[in-house]
């Protein structure tokens, strides 16, 4: 009888088990032109949602908060053509362990693998319709703590790294959360 280990990759020595996405691993998994993410982008994400996102070999999946909300993830991308079951069922043992309460999928992902979410039993509980103020210009020189702001402006998409919005009764001024 022959113990049971993680098989060893071809490639590069690395476990053919799921594994946490880190910022610097992001060079290791493959990007498919209809991705919501350049190299650049996912490394922030992972940064930004640190447990969130996954990998398994070059297949990795994302994840976050649904409007930054802790109880409520998204499933924002699954770039997993092989191993999308077990990738998403990881970040679905993360959500359960950080007490999310529902999970919901982004658009994309709506849009590209709803059969397959659907042959797995996910329903359609309700439709969200959601609106978000795109024309902003980005600025990483003033990170915004999420956790602030109220207001309707507060929800700009990104707005951890928007310093400045041209929102109706914004004026353009940074403020918190905009």
């Amino acid at each position: 009888m022959r113990p049971l280990a993680p098989r060893v990759d071809a490639l590069g020595g690395e476990s053919a088990l799921p594994e946490i996405l880190r910022p610097e691993q992001v060079g290791r998994v493959r990007l498919p032109a209809g991705s919501l993410f350049d190299r650049s982008g996912l490394a922030e994400h992972a940064r930004c949602w640190p447990g969130l996102c996954w990998r398994h070999g070059e297949e990795y999946v994302a994840g976050g908060y649904w409007r930054w909300r802790s109880d409520i993830g998204v499933i924002v991308e699954a770039q997993a053509p092989t191993h999308r079951q077990d990738l998403v069922g990881e970040l679905m043992q993360e959500f359960r362990r950080r007490a999310c309460a529902l999970v919901v999928l982004s658009e994309h992902e709506i849009s590209a693998r709803l059969s397959w979410y659907s042959a797995r039993n996910w329903h359609l509980i309700e439709e969200i319709d959601g609106f978000e103020l795109m024309d902003c210009r980005r600025s990483r020189r003033v990170p915004i703590d999420l956790r602030i702001g109220t207001s309707p402006w507060s929800r700009c998409p990104r707005s951890w790294s928007w310093s400045t919005c041209r929102f109706p009764g914004c004026g353009g001024a940074a403020r918190p959360g905009c």
